[in-house]
């Protein structure tokens, strides 16, 4: 009487056993993804988040949703990146902020480097530094021979403490020996036009609010701290043809994935992003738009440039005592 029952559950069991891998195997991406942005949509991270997304619906078919989750610097989007299941479900878009974040942060909740992984660095953001026209610089070298001469007597406008064109202003006066004054401001615009009024006589940050006051004459290019000259700016001296050794800095723009991230799901995911970031249209908008050189690699290039900036921000930023206002 026991018999057939047994063999019932024999066979069901058998069938569960191997029904299961096929089961764990299924397609990737099988149900709709998150990317989250941990910045304000239509902003300079946002724009390419959509740009991707859109290029993958239509030509991959993928079900894609952007979530823009802001606050504290892109800790918050991020720290809901890192906190997600690793099944390829969820990724997430940083900025410079990824890399200075962990130090100048009070309590980080996560850990950049072990709850995170990279998956591309998509753009580099280089910066330029300004002044006013009134101003007698013709270049920045000129600036610091003064600087050196009266410590302290000239100043340059911010958009923020701690920000990365601050620490790299902070880095580049420790390095070459002279002191200038920081004037921080909540946000771009206003830095820009106390150096248009003249109430400040230097501005450093990206050329995409600088650019078209530039090319009126309204602002003056004094160096830009990218390893070559900018194609939107291609008579701007870099800092290193000004002296400056091999000195370059940059924002950047990057997509990581939850730590665990299955590695083929990661490797799938990367190369649809590099068919992505070739997209005419895409390039078009960081170039020419944003100002941003094209830098998409894999992500052990990205991974070996997150920990080699995360050092070097760290040291600037413990050894000036900078601190978030």
């Amino acid at each position: 009487m026991l018999l057939l029952p047994r063999l019932f559950l024999t066979a069901f069991c058998l069938g569960t056993i191997l029904l299961s891998p096929v089961l764990a195997q299924q397609p990737w991406p099988s149900r709709p993804m998150t990317w989250v942005v941990p910045f304000p949509a239509g902003g300079t991270v946002d724009q390419p988040a959509r740009l991707m997304a859109d290029y993958l619906r239509e030509s991959l078919g993928w079900q894609i949703v952007i979530e823009n989750k802001t606050g504290a610097s892109g800790m918050i989007g991020t720290q809901q990146v890192a906190k997600s299941p690793p099944d390829g479900y969820t990724w997430g878009f940083v900025f410079d902020t990824h890399v200075t974040n962990p130090t100048l942060q009070a309590n980080p909740t996560f850990d950049v480097q072990k709850d995170l992984q990279a998956v591309m660095m998509l753009g580099r953001v280089p910066f330029v530094i300004v002044s006013n026209p009134q101003q007698p610089y013709k270049t920045f070298a000129e600036v610091v021979a003064e600087a050196k001469k009266k410590p302290k007597s000239i100043s340059y406008a911010i958009i923020g403490t701690g920000t990365l064109s601050h620490l790299t202003m902070v880095q580049l006066q420790n390095s070459h020996m002279f002191e200038l004054v920081a004037v921080p401001y909540r946000g771009g615009p206003p830095a820009v036009q106390d150096v248009l009024a003249n109430h400040v006589p230097l501005y450093i940050g990206s050329p995409t609010l600088t650019r078209e006051h530039i090319k009126a004459g309204k602002l003056r290019a004094l160096a830009y701290t990218g390893q070559s000259r900018s194609p939107l700016l291609p008579d701007v001296p870099t800092l290193a043809e000004q002296g400056f050794g091999n000195f370059s800095a940059q924002a950047f723009i990057g997509i990581v994935a939850p730590a665990g991230t299955p590695p083929d799901i990661v490797e799938q995911f990367h190369a649809a992003l590099m068919k992505a970031a070739k997209q005419p249209k895409l390039q078009s908008w960081m170039v020419e738009i944003a100002g941003m050189e094209m830098a998409a690699g894999s992500p052990d290039d990205f991974r070996n440039y997150i920990t080699s900036e995360l050092d070097r921000w760290r040291k600037v930023i413990v050894d000036n005592k900078i601190k978030l206002e």
